[in-house]
């Protein structure tokens, strides 16, 4: 007489554990989303805002042909290689140095 496969003893992946695996992968990521910002606003937060009005007056040429009416302020900071975004309340625009 054979056994059903059902009764069978041996591991079975089921639903709940790859739910436990992708939870604790987006609980990784999430920690790792959240230190990395952290060392980076605290690499940009004593940054002065760069005021050279050559750049400011790109800048708002920049915005008005976008249709932004946010204020961005403008950081040059060696935290970065290439220009980028920070923060959602208070954006800055971030700036490699030179």
């Amino acid at each position: 007489m054979t056994t059903p496969a059902a009764t069978v003893p041996g591991f079975r992946l089921g639903l709940s554990h790859l739910l436990l695996v992708w939870a604790a992968g987006a609980l990784a990521l999430a920690v790792c989303l959240v230190i990395t910002h952290y060392r980076l606003w605290r690499r940009v937060t004593p940054r002065r805002p760069l005021i050279d009005a050559r750049v400011m007056n790109l800048l708002e040429d920049c915005k008005q042909a976008m249709g932004l009416r946010v204020p961005v302020t403008l950081v040059e900071t060696p935290a970065v290689g290439s220009p980028s975004l920070f923060g959602f309340v208070r954006p800055r625009l971030l700036l490699p140095v030179g």
